[in-house]
């Protein structure tokens, strides 16, 4: 079995504020709260907020009050327009859906209309009264690790990311590989 990450190791960018827009649309109000979000995201390079902080803040700016079939709704829209990558297309769809696991920060929500046979884990929002809450899990980092070995999942031959914050994802596999565009460079296993 082997584990993917999927921003930027599956997919050519980062898919989590293309969701923002697609459930919220654009406008002036879009825009507005993407600049919020910028502040956000200069606390968190600042290191003044913490990832889930950011991501959040995220969920509360454009995803809170949604209903939830909007956002299954959005998510089967959103996932069509999702741009792959090579390691996608050259080896992930060669494996048999059992042989995959798709381990990822992004929301649920449109992770698994993406794939509907495979194992995947990721962030998850809260609902309450069918509508966005807040945010439930943010699958960032070691808590990968901790959610897979939760569910028995504790090696692989092959782990895959483009981000050294998987560096304890990247301790359960037989190899490790860093994605960078369309290169994938074997690196040292559990570094």
């Amino acid at each position: 079995m082997e584990a993917f990450d999927f921003d930027k190791t599956l997919t050519k960018k980062d898919t989590l504020f293309g969701f923002y827009k697609a459930v919220h649309g654009g406008g002036w109000r879009f825009e507005s709260k993407r600049l919020a979000l910028l502040a956000f995201a200069v606390l968190y390079k600042l290191k003044v907020l913490s990832n889930t902080g950011l991501k959040k803040a995220g969920v509360w700016l454009f995803l809170k009050g949604t209903t939830q079939e909007t956002i299954a709704s959005c998510a089967e829209r959103y996932a069509q327009s999702v741009e792959w990558n090579a390691l996608y297309h050259n080896h992930f769809l060669r494996l048999p859906a059992s042989e995959r696991v798709v381990v990822s920060a992004s929301l649920e929500e449109y992770l698994l209309p993406l794939f509907p046979d495979n194992l995947v884990f990721g962030s998850q929002l809260r609902y309450r009264n069918g509508r966005v809450a807040g945010l439930q899990r943010n699958l960032y980092g070691a808590a990968k690790v901790a959610l897979l070995k939760q569910q028995g999942l504790d090696s692989f031959e092959a782990v895959y990311s483009d981000s050294m914050v998987d560096t304890p994802l990247f301790s359960l596999g037989k190899k490790t590989f860093r994605v960078e565009g369309d290169r994938v460079t074997e690196i040292e296993a559990g570094v």
